[in-house]
């Protein structure tokens, strides 16, 4: 099971994580007594509150998914609280011989996905004056991770069963996770009864980056339990920060607008462009070669 393990983790190594993405959470931020939490999907749902003054004291928010496993007859506070419990079968036909048996379960078929995403808010206040114009400032802590095309041949059982001597494409990718701090400037005006318009200007401080490719898709074969024969050769980017400490800042924008009664009476129709923004580290970014001549033994990653 460990060598399994092993070379699960030695080809996520160099998989991507494809895509960066924000909004999770609709049902947190819809409605009429969310306040500074709504522009968060959308910078004119400041017109959205029933209040004209609105503080926020903090918050957290915690999102995660995956289709690469699940386990069965669980939940999540068993799952924290029994975790050395789950059975993990090395192959799919393993009979469980106990029906209760937490039982860890992986997807084989296809690319999979996996993604985390986590914030921290601080304070923050919003009001509306003059009954057309709100203004709001909130800051707020923010990481993400995520990997939207895990490899099929990354997937559990798929990887246990790799045939000797036969030869597999891995596929090329792309890598990135960012963790960095918001201050934000909420900006928002109501046109007329039905029309509102919103704006929010980030100033980020950047925590931590890294960035990872592999240029091309590259061809290899299994010829023993943990070896690993490269056919074609090829080459991987890794980039990453001098240091922990934080990045020169960075700027970011969410625009946004909201309509009434578009399709019928009480209903909105909204629409925003949200994290438009930079950030940038100072790091080492090395390009790594890797040719027919290199054998790679799992065991050793």
């Amino acid at each position: 099971m460990s060598s399994v393990f092993k070379a699960i983790l030695f080809f996520s190594a160099i998989i991507s994580f494809t895509g960066i993405y924000s909004q999770e959470r609709a049902g947190l931020v819809l409605g009429q007594y969310n306040g500074v939490n709504a522009l968060s999907l959308n910078p004119a749902n400041s017109f959205n509150s029933a209040n004209n003054w609105d503080v926020q004291l903090g918050g957290a928010h915690l999102f995660m998914q995956t289709n690469y496993g699940f386990v069965t007859q669980s939940n999540l506070f068993k799952l924290l609280k029994n975790h050395e419990s789950v059975f993990i079968p090395e192959r799919r036909s393993d009979i469980i011989t106990h029906p209760d048996t937490m039982v860890m379960r992986f997807n084989e078929n296809g690319n999979t996905r996996a993604d985390l995403k986590a914030e921290i808010l601080g304070p923050g206040f919003l009001f509306r004056f003059r009954e057309k114009y709100t203004l709001g400032l909130s800051t707020k802590f923010r990481s993400l991770a995520q990997n939207f095309n895990i490899p099929q041949l990354a997937n559990f059982y798929v990887a246990q069963n790799l045939a000797i001597d036969s030869t597999y494409s891995f596929p090329s990718s792309k890598a990135s996770a960012l963790a960095w701090a918001e201050i934000n400037l909420h900006f928002g005006v109501a046109i007329n009864e039905s029309l509102n318009l919103g704006a929010t200007a980030k100033y980020l401080g950047n925590y931590f980056s890294t960035y990872g490719q592999i240029d091309s898709d590259f061809d290899f074969s299994q010829f023993a339990q943990d070896e690993y024969d490269i056919i074609s050769g090829g080459s991987f980017t890794i980039a990453y920060p001098e240091n922990v400490e934080a990045g020169p800042p960075g700027i970011g924008l969410d625009l946004g607008v909201t309509i009434k009664d578009v399709f019928q009476e009480n209903s909105t129709l909204g629409l925003s462009i949200l994290d438009v923004g930079i950030v940038k580290n100072k790091g080492e970014k090395i390009t790594y070669l890797f040719d027919t001549d290199l054998v790679l033994d799992s065991e050793n990653y």
